[in-house]
């Protein structure tokens, strides 16, 4: 499937059975365009990473009837979302989706650029470590950058 999405332009990504699939991962890395056919996926790091940006989206109803699966055409709704037909796979719409897949392939990856120990890495681009991270602190109750925030209340004890 790998080498499938290295050379295909669009590859689909149906929902799966989790709120992200790893077929969306998947297309990325390899540059391809995601399609997903989902109502309800929501993204991952969307606050922090601009996916919709990277992908096309299918309503489920296009699939959802016998009359709609008959009379919905793929290849008409890539022709209308982004102007690429058979023929001329490239177009702007194409590029500009590809582009943005590719900025955000790197916030979805783990590791950053720099790899020996002690280096600084404060020009590096944040990863999917950084967008977990900053995820779980904002989640949390306290104020991360002040230290009193970080102690425990005393624990009472009952006499």
């Amino acid at each position: 499937v790998a080498g499938l999405y290295g050379t295909s332009v669009f590859c689909p990504c149906p929902r799966g059975d989790s709120a992200h699939t790893k077929r969306l991962f998947s297309t990325l890395a390899a540059g391809c365009i995601p399609i997903i056919i989902s109502d309800k996926m929501v993204l991952p790091f969307a606050g922090h990473v601009d996916l919709e940006a990277a992908v096309l989206r299918i309503p489920e109803k296009a699939f959802a009837s016998r009359w709609r699966r008959r009379h919905f055409s793929l290849l008409d709704f890539l022709r209308n979302a982004t102007g690429a037909t058979p023929e001329r796979p490239s177009t702007p719409a194409v590029e500009r989706l590809q582009r943005a897949g590719a900025r955000a392939v790197g916030a979805l990856t783990f590791g950053h650029a720099c790899r020996a120990p002690g280096e600084q890495c404060a020009n590096a681009a944040p990863d999917a470590i950084d967008f977990l991270l900053r995820s779980t602190f904002d989640a949390l109750p306290i104020d991360v950058a002040s230290p009193d925030s970080l102690r425990r209340p005393p624990h009472n004890r009952c006499n």
